[in-house]
């Protein structure tokens, strides 16, 4: 279970990071794309990161 504690402290961490310099006045192309993507990346492995707790908690009630 630490693993996922860890796991998700990682993204938070990330995504906030990502969040505070978006609320900067970002004048670069790149660097606008960089956190655009950096969001989608975290958004898309917190959906990872959901669905395979589901599967682990499911495996533990289950079996």
């Amino acid at each position: 279970m630490r693993r996922w504690a860890i796991f998700l402290v990682i993204l938070v961490v990330v995504y906030l990071v990502s969040q505070a310099s978006k609320k900067k006045d970002v004048r670069s192309p790149l660097r606008k794309r960089f956190n655009e993507t950096l969001t989608i990346i975290v958004w898309v492995m917190l959906v990872a990161y959901v669905l395979s707790f589901f599967y682990w908690l499911y495996t533990q009630i289950f079996k």
